[in-house]
């Protein structure tokens, strides 16, 4: 790692491409090293993480060192002190901010300033205390939610934000009908709501020097907004409040994707660091889903060599492509390309989500003749912890949100830490 980064002796640090005799070409190092930053800034940790991995010492990146943080120390139960404030990000490096329908007042952004009804203001400070549409606009993106509660439009470090203060309950309640399906079995919601709000307090509880605690996008967990949740969502958060998953009396980093199928990934052998509660499990119930238990995408091999060069990768052609590793259960670790004088080996994390946009890495490939590259699946996601799709299946079977929540985060237990 290199000694100025003052890891404890405690925190091993391996990097996953060692034994494939693979070193990440020198045209590449730079830019991929330029994603990983641009992952973390965002929120994208585990995404950062496997690159920073990848790279393995390259620049003694100190965000690396603080990922590993955020990992191996846990937040206490200890330090929950009734149910607590939570920080959504609603917009960053926007344009202008749209707050009310027909009357409507505007927040623009212009030469490091807020103009607001005249005034040029560095930060501003709103209490929205009846219910108001707040449409966000930003380079390339639009994005309207409903909103109260305290915002915030903060400049910070070349940068602005605009955060939405809220109770952890009421986020939750316009987090559940943007992950699942409202009219999901209860038993499944109710999973879904300890999930997100174990998530969101991991967050919430390691993120207090930052200026938020979870995105309002899929970089965390989708938010609607307050007032979207459906009588059945509601419920669950309620028939669920407080309630969190702990591992040794620490909260749990809860991941959740779309469907896990055929089995869920081991955080460990994925990015080398023991997370008990995040370990492979045979997921049959995801297997019996009536959504994302097959798929099949046809990529022009140009497609990919133009996404690889614009990452610094110099492969010129691509005359074969292979699994080089598996996680013995149908994942995919790692892929190697072969050139006419050159073959590369890519993390499969970065080759299906950032470059090609694969449903999930559990495929075969069963087409590379010609000018294109054939890939077959099954699942959607990253497929570490539960399986929103697994735990319907499982509810419809009869299974309790207990059941559901053992089953897919082993070795945790299930505490109500507030009222």
């Amino acid at each position: 790692m290199g000694s100025c980064l003052k890891i404890p002796s405690s925190e091993k640090v391996y990097y996953p491409h060692q034994g494939l005799n693979f070193e990440v070409p020198p045209s590449a190092k730079n830019k991929i090293y330029q994603l990983a930053l641009k992952y973390y800034n965002l929120g994208n940790y585990v995404g950062a993480l496997q690159l920073f991995l990848w790279l393995g010492n390259y620049k003694n990146s100190p965000q690396y060192v603080k990922l590993l943080r955020k990992f191996f120390k846990a937040p206490s139960v200890d330090s929950i002190k009734g149910e607590p404030t939570v920080r959504v990000l609603l917009g960053r490096n926007f344009k202008e901010v749209i707050i009310g329908k027909g009357r409507t007042y505007k927040v623009i952004f212009l030469r490091d300033k807020f103009l607001f009804k005249g005034k040029e203001l560095k930060n501003l400070h709103l209490e929205i205390k009846k219910t108001t549409y707040l449409t966000v606009v930003g380079k390339n993106y639009r994005r309207t939610y409903p909103v109260k509660g305290e915002l915030t439009f903060l400049n910070k470090e070349g940068e602005n934000y605009l955060i939405l203060s809220l109770p952890l309950e009421e986020y939750l309640k316009g987090v559940l009908p943007k992950e699942v399906y409202p009219s999901w079995p209860i038993e499944a919601l109710k999973a879904q709501a300890v999930a997100a709000r174990t998530y969101a307090l991991y967050n919430l509880l390691k993120n207090r020097n930052k200026p938020y605690d979870v995105d309002s996008t899929t970089l965390s967990q989708v938010f609607g907004g307050v007032s979207i949740g459906k009588r059945t969502t509601n419920l669950a958060v309620e028939l669920t409040r407080g309630q969190i998953l702990t591992y040794e009396g620490n909260v749990i980093y809860a991941m959740y994707s779309s469907n896990n199928a055929p089995c869920t990934h081991s955080f460990k052998e994925l990015l080398k660091i023991d997370l008990p509660y995040l370990e492979k499990v045979k997921d049959i119930y995801s297997l019996k889903a009536p959504k994302w238990v097959s798929w099949e995408r046809k990529v022009p091999k140009e497609v990919i060599l133009k996404k690889l060069q614009k990452y610094g990768f110099d492969l010129i052609q691509i005359r074969d492509i292979k699994i080089a590793k598996t996680n013995g259960c149908k994942r995919v670790l790692w892929i190697t390309l072969e050139g006419k004088y050159k073959k590369i080996t890519l993390p499969v994390d970065f080759f299906f989500r950032y470059l090609l946009r694969l449903p999930s890495d559990s495929f075969f490939i069963t087409g590379k003749s010609g000018k294109y590259i054939t890939f077959s699946g099954i699942g959607f996601g990253h497929g570490l912890g539960m399986s929103q799709w697994g735990a319907y299946v499982m509810a419809q079977e009869g299974k309790s949100y207990r059941e559901i929540l053992s089953f897919y985060y082993p070795h945790t237990k299930l505490e109500k830490v507030y009222k």
